[in-house]
């Protein structure tokens, strides 16, 4: 499977997929523990290739959290697969990203929960928290 880039998966956004709509949703929040603000955020949760919720964001303070975007998934017997994140922003310095085959899955009981995905930038890595199921992290490096 072709990971797509940030460009790709907006034109692929609005396509209605072969599997409908997901029977899944979660609130995600993003907060930034960068050390200093970040802008340009490119934001993309990715559930197998099926489906792609995408967000752009001027800019997000130090230590501010923000809902980023509500991510769909498919959820139940033969549809559990994985959910994909990736970002890309600018500190003063240097535009950041991370690899963008990471994983993390969302579950059921993380829909169920009504609690969000919370999302932190940290120096040199992402985490991903699910409400319910097991958190990641992603290590964060400049772009060439």
């Amino acid at each position: 499977m072709k990971n797509l880039s940030y460009s790709e998966a907006l034109e692929n956004q609005t396509l209605e997929f072969e599997k409908g709509r997901p029977n899944s949703w979660s609130d995600v929040y993003i907060k930034n523990e960068w050390g200093t603000p970040i802008t340009e955020i490119e934001f993309i949760h990715r559930y197998e290739s099926d489906r792609y919720d995408i967000e752009r964001f001027d800019l997000i303070d130090n230590n501010e959290r923000i809902f980023a975007l509500k991510a769909g998934y498919w959820t139940g017997i033969g549809r559990t697969g994985k959910d994909y994140w990736w970002i890309r922003y600018k500190d003063d310095r240097k535009t950041w990203t991370c690899k963008s085959n990471f994983f993390c899955f969302l579950t059921a009981n993380d829909a169920k929960s009504d609690r969000p995905v919370e999302i932190v930038i940290k120096k040199n890595k992402m985490e991903v928290s699910p409400p319910v199921s097991s958190g990641d992290y992603v290590t964060l490096y400049p772009e060439a």
